[in-house]
C-alpha cells in the first residue's frame, strides 16, 4: 500500500488528478455517472472554460462522489469556489478524454494516479458506496 496521508491524497485528486480518480471510481461502481465542474468566468478562451473538477454522481444528481467521498453536489461546488460555476452531468468518458487531449489513453493521463486511486478505493470501498 502506498503511504500517503489524507491531506496529500485529497490534494492530488482535487488538484489535477481528479479524472484518474473518477475513472477508477466509475469502474468499481458502474452505476455512477461522470460530471464536470467548469468555471465560466474564464471568457474568451479559444478552447472553452477550464475544467475545475471531474467527479462521479448519482443518477438522481443529488450526490457527488470523489476523493472526498460522498457529499451533496452543492458542497462539492462550494469547496472549489468557482466564480461562475457550471456543472454538466452524464458526460461520456470519451468526451472527458477528448477535452483533455485528442487521442489520450487512460494510461497516458497518469498510471501513478490510477494505481493510487485503485488502492484508496479498494481500502475504503464502503466510503464511496451510495
Amino acid at each position: 500500500m502506498l503511504d500517503y496521508n489524507q491531506e496529500d491524497i485529497e490534494a492530488y485528486f482535487t488538484g489535477g488528478a481528479c479524472t484518474a480518480f473518477a475513472f477508477v471510481l466509475q469502474s468499481k461502481f458502474p452505476e455512477y455517472k461522470f460530471g464536470i465542474l467548469y468555471d465560466d468566468s474564464y471568457e474568451g478562451l479559444e478552447y472553452g472554460p477550464p475544467i475545475f473538477h471531474v467527479f462521479c454522481h448519482t443518477n438522481d444528481l443529488s450526490k457527488s462522489i470523489d476523493v472526498c467521498k460522498i457529499r451533496d453536489i452543492q458542497k462539492m461546488v462550494t469547496s472549489f469556489n468557482p466564480q461562475k460555476p457550471r456543472i454538466e452531468y452524464n458526460i461520456p468518458k470519451e468526451e472527458i478524454l477528448s477535452q483533455m487531449g485528442e487521442g489520450k489513453s487512460l494510461a497516458e493521463i497518469g498510471s501513478f494516479f490510477y494505481t493510487l486511486a485503485e488502492e484508496i478505493i479498494t481500502r475504503d470501498r464502503f466510503g464511496y458506496m451510495v
